[in-house]
């Protein structure tokens, strides 16, 4: 993503200050509709975290792959022509850290996932305030 000019920040403060009656509710809701519709009739490529770290590494030039090469090309030949995005889930981005780093010990992360066995995982998230997706992800080992 480029970096905004001071010109286009101040240019952007001022639209959503001439919008006083544009709820933060409503401005959400329409850059949701605006991205929806944006991505509509484009092909979704999902990769996981496995692909990102290698195409990564192809990119930095700690890997030598000619497919992961070829692969890396032809998503960005596909992204560019506006046929297709990548999505990235909240786990990808912020990676496990959020659950390794967090104010949990390893035991009550084992406790957590646990339980998360035993219940809804949307349940456990929220009673113990992490997102459902690193749950989810601490499942998996």
């Amino acid at each position: 993503m480029p970096r905004r000019s001071a010109d286009t920040l101040r240019s952007a403060f001022e639209r959503h200050k001439s919008e006083p009656n544009v709820t933060l509710d409503k401005y959400v809701r329409d850059q949701r509709i605006a991205l929806g519709r944006a991505i509509a009739d484009k092909t979704a490529i999902y990769l996981d975290k496995r692909f990102w770290i290698l195409l990564r590494d192809v990119e930095h030039g700690s890997r030598s792959d000619e497919g992961l090469s070829a692969l890396l090309t032809e998503i960005r030949r596909v992204v560019e022509a506006g046929a297709a995005f990548c999505p990235l889930s909240e786990v990808l981005v912020l990676g496990e850290e959020p659950m390794k780093k967090s104010r949990f010990s390893e035991e009550q992360m084992v406790a957590i996932l646990r339980e998360a066995d035993q219940t809804p995982v949307p349940e456990v998230a929220k009673k113990h305030k992490v997102s459902a997706q690193a749950t989810w992800a601490g499942q998996r080992y």
